[in-house]
């Protein structure tokens, strides 16, 4: 196997448990330590839209989790694996 597919299947193994353990809606303390800035910078960069997806409901700020995995190590990792349907609740 080639040592970029090897390391590929890594980090993609990597991700989907890095995944797998962060809660669906990312707040700004679960942000601060993923990206290893302080709570004051995250909000500064969310107030400025520069985190995609991200939402403020109510006084807090959340982000959706695969949303932000997507955005912080490219889509074509996170996105691989088809999607369940997902009702919307009205």
């Amino acid at each position: 196997m080639d040592i970029t597919i090897q390391a590929r299947k890594i980090l993609e193994e990597k991700i989907e448990e890095e995944r797998m353990n962060l809660p669906f809606a990312l707040t700004a303390n679960h942000l601060s330590k993923l990206l290893g800035i302080s709570k004051r910078k995250v909000y500064d960069a969310l107030a400025a839209g520069d985190i995609p997806g991200a939402k403020k409901i109510n006084q807090s700020w959340r982000v959706p989790r695969d949303t932000f995995l997507s955005w912080f190590y490219g889509s074509e990792v996170i996105y691989k694996r088809p999607f369940k349907e997902v009702r919307r609740v009205k």
